[in-house]
């Protein structure tokens, strides 16, 4: 799938189900795909996983390390209902079922997909352009949108800003 797929995917879930106001509200983004959000002390390189679940109420868990900081921890929600959103989850169990996924190379894709996703529904294209002719600084930005300045500053260089 290109950026811009994914990025328009991100759109139209957005649009979907009503996510108009930033910060996005990511309770009511992992509701709409039915997915409860937990927090729990993981292990330091992991920041979160998700993990679907079989006949049950929320057929999704998102556990989120809570050690991780406040906007980490929003990037990393948004980046697994990314996976959710995307199929990630079905196509790795295929791959893993059929024994296709014997390296890297798919997991880092599902990876750089997921946070294309978080980013854009996290910083949504339209919402950025909007707030530019506001002269905010990129720590404003990060506050409005309640992400990191990492996540601005990759946000701004790809629209060239």
């Amino acid at each position: 799938m290109t950026e811009e797929n994914i990025r328009a995917l991100a759109r139209g879930f957005l649009k979907k189900n009503n996510l108009y106001n930033f910060p996005v509200n990511l309770n009511k983004a992992a509701d709409a795909i039915g997915a409860v959000i937990i927090f729990e002390k993981l292990s330091p390189k992991i920041s979160g996983l998700v993990i679907e679940v079989n006949d049950c109420e929320f057929p999704y868990i998102i556990s989120v390390n809570i050690l991780k900081p406040f906007n980490h921890k929003r990037f990393t929600i948004a980046h697994e209902i990314g996976h959710i959103v995307l199929n990630h989850l079905k196509k790795q169990k295929i791959m893993y079922e059929i024994g296709l996924l014997n390296s890297e190379l798919k997991i880092n894709k599902f990876e750089k997909e997921a946070n294309i996703f978080a980013s854009e529904i996290l910083v949504p294209t339209d919402k950025l352009k909007q707030t530019l002719s506001w002269n905010l600084s990129d720590n404003g930005l990060s506050k409005l949108f309640q992400v990191s300045k990492e996540v601005i500053k990759y946000r701004l260089n790809q629209l060239r800003f």
